[in-house]
């Protein structure tokens, strides 16, 4: 028999722990096999009176906050509080009290808000011996109030969690009790968290590169039951101006994570039209900035121009036709013109028609002289 292995399942089990430890035998040959041993009936409060020779114990409750509060039955059951005499003999649960209905009121109040936190609860023999649990109400995980106690059940509960951005990844022990994860199997041991390695990688990406932001990161027990919760970075970042020859420099503003940078005023460019300011993404693509967009991470922005169209520039030509004066010609002044170039006015029936009366009498006396002289 393995003894190191052998070792540790005693450690565990004369501590009153619980869990699944592996087991190996082996020959002279040889051969080996592999067995499960398996520690079940953890309790986490022990307590014995010397005086009265009583022992109680109990194991502490873990559940979701929101929802129903719990009942008196339910509150005995989940923890499994259990005691005996001086004799060994079992004292009927139902002879077992709480110590103190306060404490009941409190984490119902607690949990009909919807608060988180870790709430004591103490049961008492009839002689008086007194144990005391816990309650750990967390953010996500399981409702044990809503669950049937006849049915066996793990529960797992987390909190959502902030920290600061930048500085050394989290380690999977570190970020269990940051969250205050836990968890306990269907035998109501405490039971092994799982973390979520992939999402765990991607909240270490981010803080190793100082960004901020709310990440999802799944903690989970060995029969499925998972709890998720939110993972908030935070910090202050950087947003920085390059204007790429407008006419003004804007000052680099200080955002907190999470919140939105302030649109400076559009620069100026002798012949160039300003089109706004872009940033480069991580594939190397320009993309327009958002003003409404979240900041977190530092941001360089750069003002992007277009070379304007000239002929929008130039004044339009204008495309109606002008409308000439006609001018007004004096009297004395077309009688001369008339006079030098034997020409008429355009439009002036009145002048035209004296020239013909005038021009047909030359011609009728022309023709009566010439027919008097023939004869």
């Amino acid at each position: 028999m393995d003894q190191e292995q052998f070792k540790k399942i005693n450690e565990h089990k004369t501590q009153g722990k619980a869990g699944e430890f592996e087991l190996t035998y082996s020959d002279a040959k040889g051969n080996k096999v592999t067995v499960t041993v398996t520690l079940v009936g953890e309790y986490d409060a022990i307590t014995e009176n010397p005086d009265t020779g009583e022992m109680i114990k109990g194991k502490h409750i873990i559940s979701k906050t929101g929802g129903d509060g719990f009942s008196k039955k339910q509150l005995k059951e989940l923890s499994m509080v259990k005691a005996v005499d001086k004799d060994g003999t079992e004292i009927p649960t139902e002879d077992l009290s709480f110590a103190e209905e306060e404490q009941i009121a409190a984490i119902n109040a607690a949990k009909t808000a919807g608060k988180t936190g870790d709430f004591p609860l103490t049961f008492r023999t009839p002689d008086n011996t007194t144990v005391t649990i816990t309650v750990f109400l967390r953010d996500e995980g399981t409702d044990a109030a809503k669950e049937r106690q006849d049915d066996p059940f793990s529960v797992i509960g987390a909190n959502h969690a902030t920290q600061p951005t930048k500085g050394e990844p989290f380690t999977e022990e570190q970020i269990i009790g940051l969250c205050q994860a836990k968890g306990k199997d269907k035998n109501l041991d405490n039971a092994k968290i799982l973390v979520d390695e992939s999402q765990l990688a991607v909240i270490n990406k981010a803080k190793k590169d100082g960004k901020t932001g709310v990440f999802d990161l799944t903690f989970s027990l060995s029969d499925g039951n998972k709890a998720t919760v939110k993972v908030t970075l935070t910090g202050d970042h950087r947003v920085s101006f390059d204007p790429d020859g407008g006419d003004y420099q804007p000052e680099t503003q200080t955002v907190k994570g999470g919140d939105c940078a302030e649109a400076p005023r559009d620069p100026a460019k002798e012949g160039y039209v300003f089109e706004g300011w872009y940033y480069t993404e991580e594939d190397g693509n320009e993309v327009k900035w958002d003003f409404r967009t979240p900041v977190h991470s530092d941001v360089k922005l750069k003002a992007k121009w277009k070379e304007a169209d000239r002929t929008e520039t130039m004044a339009a030509p204008t495309t109606a036709k002008k409308t000439k004066k006609k001018k007004t010609v004096p009297e004395w002044e077309y009688k001369k013109r008339v006079r030098r170039k034997r020409v008429s006015r355009t439009g002036d029936e009145r002048q035209i028609l004296c020239l013909t009366l005038v021009f047909g009498a030359a011609l009728t006396g022309l023709a009566a002289g010439l027919r008097k002289k023939s004869k």
